[in-house]
């Protein structure tokens, strides 16, 4: 059986879907189908939080400048419970710049 790379996600409505055969790939190669199915999932794992954190806020705090306060990030969440995933969501739009 060839090597090959599988990921399936379904989650009310949401699909995605990944199969690469790695026949002729290299360690490379699959390391970059790996972070492609990585993405998907920071993706939409930042989507689902929507309603406990303002993306947008923290999308404009991001863009602003390289460092954000606790307070700014304070500002974007529902609650303090969310403050971890507000930070999350801050450094990924941060990496994203770069």
């Amino acid at each position: 059986m060839p090597d090959e790379l599988i990921f399936e996600a379904e989650y009310k409505g949401w699909k995605a879907e990944k199969k690469e055969s790695l026949d002729a790939k290299n360690e490379k190669e699959a390391s970059a189908i790996l972070f492609e199915i990585n993405q998907i999932c920071v993706e939409k794992s930042f989507e689902l939080c929507e309603p406990d954190i303002d993306l947008k806020k923290i999308e404009s705090i991001a863009s602003a400048s390289n460092s954000a306060s606790r307070k700014d990030l304070l500002a974007a969440c529902k609650s303090k419970e969310f403050y971890h995933l507000a930070e999350s969501y801050y450094l990924h739009c941060i990496c994203r710049k770069k």
